[in-house]
């Protein structure tokens, strides 16, 4: 088994279509272009308030409380005048998808600092432009997840990490389906959900195995791979959690009233 995993967490990587947020990839599930998406749960839970049921069939990962294992962070250029997160009321920064969960551990993380996030105005720069865009001066600050925040590093300067200052231990990450492929295919749903949890099993006592799948089946550098932090998985996913992400949207406007979470939840 141990010899097995990091195939199939490679060939997964391997399969895998991408996309730069969670917005981008429903359209997908929801047409039948792919059976099931990864991606962060604000996005669902926009979708869930029109109207859109994606079942949540399997864990990905949660953000962490503790800030030195916190994959994310707003960087800006090294000479910049922003040092602190103070310094950030009234800018503009770059994030790689509109509201989502970027946008909202930024905001909730300014908020507990002192920071109105109403001053803050957000534009969209993909995790790929998003360094070129803090050195040319056309954000100041911008949101990075690895393996860019470890790329950026001789370049920007981290302000403070988004999910662990404003959204901690909140279930951002899922993988879902459609409600007519969950109806029409529950047993390679089931099954689907049981490798999954099995693989995220694998990564959080073998992290070593993935870092070595990153770098054959992605452009990541070898040595960025060895040392970059690694996204916290979770085997299942919390309806505490998932609730208590759900409500922290609600209350910065990303989401139009409470959203019951548990009814996105596979039954």
């Amino acid at each position: 088994m141990a010899k097995r995993w990091p195939v199939t967490i490679g060939a997964a990587l391997a399969m895998a279509q991408f996309a730069e947020g969670g917005a981008a990839i429903i359209p997908a599930v929801v047409s039948g272009d792919v059976q099931f998406g990864f991606g962060n749960t604000i996005s669902l839970f926009i979708a869930r308030q029109k109207n859109l049921n994606l079942p949540l069939v399997a864990a990905g990962q949660i953000a962490p409380a503790d800030e030195e294992k916190d994959e994310t962070a707003v960087m800006v250029r090294k000479d910049s005048r922003i040092r602190e997160i103070q310094d950030l009321r009234g800018a503009t920064i770059g994030v790689n998808t509109l509201q989502n969960i970027s946008e909202l551990s930024i905001s909730a993380g300014l908020d507990k600092a002192g920071v109105d996030p109403k001053t803050i105005k957000y534009i969209e720069v993909g995790f790929p432009e998003a360094l070129p865009a803090v050195k040319a001066g056309r954000v100041p600050a911008a949101f990075f997840g690895e393996p860019f925040t470890s790329l950026a590093k001789n370049d920007a300067r981290v302000v403070f990490r988004p999910f662990s200052a404003g959204t901690p231990n909140g279930q951002i990450g899922a993988y879902f389906a459609s409600d007519r492929y969950v109806e029409g295919n529950r047993d390679v749903v089931d099954r689907f959900a049981r490798a999954m949890e099995k693989a995220n099993r694998y990564a959080i006592e073998n992290p070593d195995a993935v870092r070595a799948s990153v770098p054959k089946f992605t452009e990541v550098p070898e040595a960025t791979a060895e040392t970059m932090r690694l996204p916290v998985f979770v085997t299942t996913i919390d309806p505490a959690r998932l609730q208590g992400l759900a409500d922290i949207a609600t209350k910065y406007g990303l989401l139009k009233g409470k959203l019951d979470t548990s009814e996105m939840l596979l039954k």
